[in-house]
């Protein structure tokens, strides 16, 4: 387990060896000493319109020294597992309380292997601190209700005799 905090400023962090720990926060051991994985980050800031304001992009290029499993030792079927965790205050800014949402994916599983390469990418999006359905709602208020009338007119003079219509 290797635990990164992604940096506050939107950027990157170039491919780096992390020692892989246990559940006890305790450096694994191979058989040559301790483990690593190589994993780098970036953010891709997407342009508007969209709806999401990019994607942050995990690198998991490999790991060396796992310990083997099975009649050996010397092998092991290796994957790797990437957890991106919301942080406490932006899932209060976005009305969220409770547990921190997380969002995983997994790396293919690599057989055999104590030094597995895996040179998978993923991308986790992030939506826009204000979506784009405010920025509409703004709009609509500023041009007021005339305009909203004056936009649906054509549809409220046609020849429908309301009062006969069934509703079900």
């Amino acid at each position: 387990r290797i635990e990164i905090k992604l940096p506050k400023e939107l950027g990157s962090i170039a491919l780096q060896e992390y020692v892989l720990n246990d559940n006890q926060q305790q450096p694994v051991q191979g058989s040559q000493g301790e483990a690593k994985v190589t994993v780098g980050i970036h953010y891709a800031t997407f342009p508007m319109p969209s709806r999401l304001h990019g994607a942050w992009c995990i690198t998991v290029k490999s790991a060396e020294n796992l310990p083997g499993r099975g009649v050996s030792g010397t092998s092991c079927d290796a994957y790797a597992v990437v957890t991106l965790t919301e942080d406490a205050a932006a899932a209060e800014r976005s009305g969220v309380t409770g547990p921190s949402r997380a969002a995983k994916a997994r790396t293919r599983i690599v057989e055999g292997s104590v030094e597995p390469a895996w040179e998978q990418e993923f991308e986790f999006p992030a939506a826009r601190e204000t979506p784009l359905i405010e920025a509409k709602k703004d709009q609509i208020a500023r041009a007021g209700v005339g305009a909203l009338y004056q936009a649906l007119k054509p549809c409220i003079e046609e020849d429908y005799d309301v009062s006969k219509m069934q509703t079900e």
